[in-house]
């Protein structure tokens, strides 16, 4: 992960992995820009900025893409916890029933609270047909959970279909985070689309 600090002070950051819970100072020194690594054995860190500033993130998860080796990278912005949604959308996530052409969706709620948080998810195709729903959580605070979009033992409406054109509904009881990681079947690149507010 690279921290870009705009600030004239160095931010306090803490690991909030599972097994993480370290803070760090330091990182990322004024008007600089540097690496900052949490859990390195986990394969999904999370950071949690203690300042009351804000500062700019980049990730880079590097995996063994498609089964053959590749190393792919996905960028996913800072996302400020006063941002966390009670209800919000999704837009442009994708599915295929072959694995090796079309695209595949995994989708992350993120809880970054003090209390213990559930959503409620509904997939739909383009035009609002609702294909599937399900409970995600009670999430404990700063846990977060990560699913297929085409696990047919969480969605199963969604599992066996092509479609390019789905999106995804959210709606919790308390303020979570959430996106999905929308991934090219055919050479594992894979890129963030991050949940917004919905506006009814």
């Amino acid at each position: 992960m690279l921290l870009g600090n705009r600030s004239e002070t160095a931010p306090g950051l803490r690991d909030a992995s599972p097994l993480g819970g370290r803070r760090r100072s330091g990182a990322a020194p004024p008007g600089r820009s540097s690496p900052f690594d949490p859990a390195p054995t986990l394969s999904r860190p999370a950071v949690e900025n203690q300042n009351s500033y804000p500062f700019v993130s980049s990730s880079v998860n590097n995996v063994n893409a498609c089964g053959a080796g590749a190393v792919s990278g996905q960028w996913l912005p800072g996302l400020d916890v006063k941002e966390a949604l009670t209800a919000g959308a999704i837009p442009q996530v994708a599915v295929s029933s072959d694995s090796v052409t079309g695209y595949r969706t995994n989708l992350v709620v993120m809880n970054p609270g003090t209390a213990s948080a559930t959503a409620t998810v509904s997939v739909r195709k383009g035009d609002g047909t609702l294909l599937s729903s399900a409970t995600i959580g009670p999430l404990a605070p700063n846990g977060f959970r990560q699913v297929a979009l085409d696990d047919p033992a969480v969605f199963p409406g969604v599992a066996g279909r092509r479609d390019s054109n789905l999106w995804i509904e959210l709606t919790s009881d308390r303020p979570v985070l959430a996106f999905a990681s929308v991934i090219d079947n055919a050479s594992g690149d894979p890129f963030a689309v991050v949940a917004v507010p919905d506006p009814r």
